[in-house]
């Protein structure tokens, strides 16, 4: 093996992973950059089996050829599976389109109209019940606005204090008031550790899962923690 070829293989793996980085986190940019690896690990496999047959001649090797690692492979049955965010909507179809686009360029290379081309675009079912947790989630800010009308008129409380019905928004107050991280210089969690030692000493007080962006399961995950630290 050249030492070339060998550095060329080790710095670039030829493993496939979901372990792409793109240059930045838009839909196109993320298609491109699964297409992009797709097309230069199939090079990596030609350069492989280039390099056996220069180091070992007379033995015969399995290696597949760079034409089986092509996007259009996907094209016949595949699928888009992604989340219901509006991000992966907008990333799923593109991917869909390169695929059909792969797909008929191969059909023209191998002389077929390209009439059995299919690809399916689908939502994670794992992704789709937050749909409905997030309906819940909403239904309950309401129920909870209807009851508490009164107390939450604007001449009660001022607006400042950002007072919320919404769930996920309460779990968020109690992870930045009680979380014994101190990592949020509002919250009293020095005076709640202090005072769990005093009245609750070693009982289990379960984290509330504190995360950035936006999951909608994390009212049902929070929900369980709260429910379990109220004793």
């Amino acid at each position: 093996m050249s030492l070339t070829t060998s550095k060329l293989l080790f710095l670039r793996p030829l493993l496939l992973s979901s372990c792409i980085f793109p240059e930045d986190d838009r839909s196109e940019t993320l298609c491109e950059s699964i297409v992009q690896t797709i097309k230069e690990k199939a090079k990596l496999l030609d350069c492989w089996s280039t390099t056996h047959e220069k180091a070992f001649p007379s033995r015969p090797h399995d290696i597949p050829s760079s034409s089986d690692m092509h996007l259009s492979k996907a094209g016949k049955g595949g699928s888009s599976t992604t989340d219901t965010c509006h991000g992966a909507r907008l990333f799923s179809p593109l991917l869909v389109e390169e695929i059909e686009l792969a797909a008929k360029e191969k059909a023209q290379e191998n002389g077929e109209d390209g009439s059995d081309i299919l690809v399916c675009q689908m939502d994670c079912h794992h992704h789709l019940r937050n749909v409905w947790i997030g309906a819940m989630n909403k239904r309950l800010s309401t129920y909870l606005n209807e009851i508490l009308a009164s107390d939450l008129d604007a001449n009660a409380i001022d607006y400042r204090y950002q007072v919320s019905t919404m769930m996920d928004m309460v779990f968020q107050a109690i992870d930045k008031e009680f979380s014994l991280l101190a990592n949020y210089p509002k919250g009293h969690e020095d005076m709640f550790k202090h005072w769990m030692h005093l009245n609750h000493l070693g009982a289990l007080l379960v984290p509330v899962q504190q995360i950035s962006g936006s999951r909608q399961d994390l009212v049902v995950e929070r929900a369980a923690t709260v429910y379990w630290n109220r004793r």
